[in-house]
């Protein structure tokens, strides 16, 4: 099962095709090129720490969402939720991220999500996270809402 789950992923980020994204996502070859793990994570404690490794790997490109103008900020879903849905929001800088990158780990973030749930049996509150919104402040993107991390 997890063998078939990897392959899945793979080819989707192969390909680019995201049936749950808004937006198809390219994988491009670059220094820190986005790879599947080698062997699948078995544990809840080896899920949790590859997800927070990939968070921390979206967090890190966002650095400071400094921004001149409100009109570079966005906002990114950031997540899965079991019963569908981002578990938050993060507010980033066009003029300052990657955005294609930071999309593609956001992609693989969700997708690991998923595999997790689907391994694991795990369920979700089931409650919808508010869109968050997007305010432009002492020259950085940031979110009004609670939804973010």
């Amino acid at each position: 099962m997890m063998n078939n789950n990897r392959l899945i992923l793979i080819t989707a980020l192969l390909f680019g095709t995201a049936s749950a994204c808004a937006e198809p996502v390219t994988v491009v070859q670059q220094k820190s090129a986005l790879v599947a793990p080698a062997a699948g994570p078995t544990t809840a404690v080896q899920w949790r720490q590859l997800l927070q490794q990939e968070k921390a790997k979206i967090i890190k490109l966002v650095g400071e969402a400094k921004a001149e103008t409100a009109k570079q900020c966005r906002l990114l879903a950031l997540g899965q939720k079991a019963c569908g849905g981002p578990e938050s929001y993060l507010a980033y800088s066009i003029s300052e991220t990657d955005e294609k990158l930071l999309k593609q780990h956001a992609f693989m973030y969700k997708q690991l999500q998923q595999q997790m749930q689907a391994q694991s049996g795990l369920l979700s509150n089931c409650a919808v996270v508010p869109e968050a919104r997007l305010e432009w402040s002492g020259g950085r993107c940031r979110l009004s809402g609670a939804n973010s991390f």
